[in-house]
């Protein structure tokens, strides 16, 4: 039930409406059926049933078949899914280019600027981290982590390419890893960035939260204590002051921390 509930939702995904993904399901495990009978499997009302068996029709995922009574059957499983996908990629297609167009046509104001001198205090939901992503591709100078050595390892291997491309242009990256492990331990992607000069690591012993410090002009910091890099929320912020204070107690943690 569950392996039919996962797949239901992931047709729902590449467009079909549930009625629609349960009768094609049906379908396919049945090869040819009645409407009759493909109601019965697919557990939908007959009042229903030859609705969605047109609407599958007119979608190209199932075939008419004339007879007494007339009979359905579903193009292949895996014919099905790649139509769907395809249809899926050209929709997205069309939608970045409409998008392109809202953007380079409308008018709009950067909401991110400090329009009051006093900067912004943002919690940011865990579905919006781009914005994080957003700031450490723009990073001129350096940027600041403080992770747990697990967060550490799964961070710089998923942004391994972008990390490289900040290091070639001069960005100084540190990292103060707030768990003692041994290199053994660490990614490949880790290791090789440690190859790099303007990468640097250091081991901190004391429970702190998760951070990133822009260009010494903004930072994340994390609201929840432990959890993985992406499945939690941030406080950003670019209050020159705030950021300086923390920015301060970096600076000495790093002092006093061991390589």
């Amino acid at each position: 039930m569950l392996i039919q509930d996962e797949a239901v939702e992931t047709l729902v995904s590449l467009g079909l409406t549930v009625l629609q993904a349960k009768v094609y399901l049906a379908l396919a495990t049945l090869g040819r059926s009645t409407g009759k009978a493909t109601a019965k499997s697919a557990k939908v009302a007959s009042q229903d049933i030859y609705r969605v068996l047109a609407e599958l029709q007119e979608i190209g995922l199932v075939e008419k078949i004339i007879a007494k009574p007339n009979q359905y059957r579903p193009i292949p499983l895996d014919e099905g899914l790649s139509a769907l996908l395809k249809c899926r990629q050209e929709e997205t297609v069309e939608l970045k280019k409409a998008a392109a167009q809202i953007s380079e046509s409308l008018q709009t104001i950067d909401t991110y600027r400090d329009i009051n001198g006093i900067g912004d205090f943002v919690l940011i939901p865990k579905k919006q981290l781009f914005r994080a992503r957003k700031a450490v591709e723009s990073a001129q100078t350096s940027i600041d982590f403080v992770f747990d050595f697990e967060a550490a390892m799964t961070y710089h291997t998923k942004f391994f390419g972008l990390e490289i491309k900040l290091l070639d242009r001069g960005v100084k990256i540190r990292n103060l890893l707030n768990k003692k492990e041994h290199d053994a331990c660490a990614s490949k992607a880790f290791l090789k960035l440690k190859n790099k000069s303007e990468f640097e690591t250091k081991l901190c012993f004391d429970e702190i939260t998760k951070l990133i410090i822009v260009d010494r002009k903004e930072l994340f910091l994390s609201t929840i204590a432990k959890s993985g890099i992406s499945d939690q929320p941030y406080l950003w912020s670019n209050n020159q002051v705030l950021v300086e204070i923390i920015q301060q107690w970096y600076d000495m943690v790093w002092e006093r921390s061991s390589f």
